[in-house]
């Protein structure tokens, strides 16, 4: 028989994240290789800290691929792109990073490269790491900033209005755009947060058995639906103030094998979501309060069609030198308890 180990939670849903970047790419000099629960990882599978030169000498990578791909009569637009946002500001490190994020979105927009959601999730979490200040300390284990960074104020208007003017609304699509696929596939549709919800706590994973992440807390809630039948995971990460900076959900049907995902994030317009005091369209609250779940987005390069939980587990999960025996575990326990699997899943 079967049962979900909560111990493993964390381990599960990293390896899915690690197992779609793993057969996403490419052997390549890539900073980022995959990210998962708000953690970047190098080539080697090593977590990095989010320090200001390491996100500087990523989105300068990123930069200088997508202008390679970049149609030439797009190239002095880009340049006008950047002056306009940049001409007669004096600004500090971190707000000039801030301002990176937003000109990879546009090269992303007008680029011409094939993984283009796949780079624009990293660009996503960089923007979310932005939203406090950072520093340089390289230790992972150290707990993480809860300071809020304040960017200029002259260029969160600037890039707002760059948003608004943008091609597309990108970055995570709103929960009602992706409610209706994930409800067509069999998925269910979580209740809200608070006090009174129908999440239940399973408690916090210890800190010792945190592999990513491990300067802020984690806790574990469920929620189990009866129609259509399925069930939903959230760990939402919080720092010492109970602020949660981090909640991704997870939701799987039983009779669909087809998952949903989401994280605390709005629409990609600096200042949107709920509570959020800087421009990067991530929102924070505190862990116990009333949050509806629409606030929630969804990452369109997996809600653009609902995936199978089955598959994704199967995905190179055998090949990768990252996920351990421990992971494989988690795979197959919350696997058991929600669809069978066939076969085995080799180490």
């Amino acid at each position: 028989m079967c049962k979900l180990s909560l111990k493993y939670f964390l381990s599960f849903t990293g390896a899915i994240l690690m197992c779609m970047g793993l057969a996403a790419q490419e052997p390549s000099q890539e900073p980022i290789s995959i990210i998962g629960h708000g953690a970047m990882f190098d080539q080697k599978g090593r977590e990095v800290a989010p320090t200001l030169s390491f996100i500087q000498q990523a989105l300068n990578w990123y930069r200088a691929e997508l202008l390679k791909n970049l149609p030439a009569d797009r190239q002095a637009e880009f340049s006008e792109v950047e002056r306009s946002l940049t001409e007669g500001l004096t600004l500090d490190k971190q707000s000039r990073l801030v301002l990176n994020t937003f000109l990879l979105d546009w090269l992303l927009d007008h680029s011409q490269v094939k993984d283009r959601d796949r780079i624009r999730g990293k660009n996503n979490l960089m923007k979310s790491l932005l939203k406090v200040r950072l520093g340089e300390n390289p230790d992972i284990q150290r707990p993480r900033s809860t300071e809020p960074f304040k960017v200029n104020p002259k260029l969160l208007e600037r890039l707002t209005l760059l948003v608004k003017e943008g091609p597309e609304k990108h970055h995570f699509l709103p929960m009602l755009a992706t409610g209706v696929q994930c409800q067509a596939n069999g998925v269910p549709i979580p209740p809200d947060f608070g006090p009174s919800s129908a999440w239940v706590s399973r408690g916090l994973i210890p800190q010792s058995d945190l592999f990513i992440v491990a300067g802020m807390q984690a806790e574990v809630l469920t929620w189990t639906s009866s129609s259509p039948v399925g069930m939903c995971l959230a760990l939402p990460r919080f720092d010492g103030t109970n602020t949660v900076q981090l909640d991704g959900i997870i939701c799987m049907g039983q009779a669909s094998s087809k998952v949903c995902f989401w994280d605390n994030t709005g629409d990609g317009t600096p200042g949107t979501g709920s509570n959020t005091s800087t421009g990067t369209g991530t929102f924070t609250f505190q862990r116990g309060t009333v949050m509806p779940f629409n606030q929630w987005g969804a990452a369109p390069f997996i809600t653009a069609a609902a995936m199978s939980a089955r598959h994704v587990m199967r995905a190179r999960i055998h090949a990768s030198s990252i996920p351990t025996q421990r992971h494989l575990e988690a795979c197959q326990a919350l696997a058991c308890q929600l669809f069978p699997v066939t076969g085995t899943i080799r180490s």
